[in-house]
């Protein structure tokens, strides 16, 4: 694998804070295949711009990430746009280097090919990317074709081309560490820890964006090593976290088997949690060992009138 150094950008300043746990993730990943990681978070920071100058002034990466979590503050009240403020920090880092740079997070994958256009960038990436991203650096950095690699969104003579959603074996994934955002910070303004069980999401609720975002196969990660997972947050002083998976009790067998690795390693007795979860099916012994394991709160969206 080739070295140096690469960028993570998040973009996301809405409070309270969420803390980018796509970026953690992917963080994990570039690590355990050599590279140099930096993430250069702007949710705090009281000039962005600024920031971004300071930043590339002394640093220098080979290939820049930039995360879009989020295209607006899904509030009614106020429907808060994000996309325009995100591109003044975008073309600001185009500004500040001539690294190559790749667009990706949640707020992106719902709709890629008009965002990369609005901002007028040639790359972006969907699906789990723990692996199509370093795949793409390392083409990039050695001079190679980059049109196969799966997630990849890119321009040609004829426009945005897509690669595809990729969807990996979780299992496979690295242990993560949790150590490349300052979660506890976002813990300490105000916001909770994040963690997945799983991704994807095979329902069919017309208005949710999850399966353009996540997929809709869905993909189980290991209940040790969520629990692992979990026990890093809590060395960090985080004992509230928010479950991220589209519904936590589906299919409930997992979700049994986090609940259960939960109290097996004696988690529950320090964390609190919290998740969304389908109102059907949903069976009270799963509740109830939902609550035994730390369980603290549900949210169920109110998604017909009828049966």
């Amino acid at each position: 694998m080739v070295s140096g150094l690469v960028t993570l950008v998040n973009t996301n300043s809405m409070k309270p804070p969420i803390s980018p746990l796509g970026l953690d993730y992917l963080a994990q990943s570039l690590v355990e295949r050599g590279l140099k990681v930096a993430v250069l978070d702007l949710c705090f920071s009281p000039d962005p711009l600024s920031e971004i100058e300071n930043y590339f002034t002394k640093n220098h990466p080979r290939i820049v990430g930039i995360n879009i979590r989020n295209t607006d503050d899904c509030v009614y009240a106020s429907q808060d746009f994000f996309l325009p403020g995100i591109r003044r920090i975008v073309d600001e880092v185009k500004k500040r280097t001539s690294a190559p740079i790749v667009l990706g997070g949640s707020g992106f994958s719902v709709m890629p090919k008009r965002i990369l256009g609005y901002y007028d960038i040639n790359l972006g990436m969907v699906g789990d990317c723990e692996e199509s991203f370093p795949l793409l650096i390392q083409h990039i950095l050695k001079g190679r074709d980059i049109k196969g690699i799966p997630g990849l969104i890119y321009r040609d003579g004829n426009g945005l081309v897509s690669t595809g959603f990729p969807h990996l074996d979780l299992k496979e994934l690295p242990l993560q560490s949790r150590d490349f955002v300052d979660n506890e910070r976002y813990f300490e303004e105000g916001g909770m820890g994040s963690i997945e069980t799983k991704r994807g999401c095979n329902q069919g609720c017309i208005y949710c964006a999850d399966p353009l975002i996540k997929g809709k196969k869905i993909r189980l990660r290991p209940p040790d090593h969520v629990v692992w997972e979990l026990k890093r947050l809590l060395q960090k002083g985080i004992n509230y976290v928010h479950i991220c998976d589209s519904e936590f009790n589906l299919p409930p067998e997992h979700a049994e088997s986090v609940c259960q690795e939960i109290i097996k390693e004696r988690v529950h007795t320090k964390l609190h949690w919290y998740a969304y979860c389908s109102p059907f099916p949903f069976a009270e012994t799963l509740a109830l060992l939902m609550h035994k394991a730390g369980g603290a709160g549900v949210a169920c969206g109110v998604d017909s009138g009828s049966d």
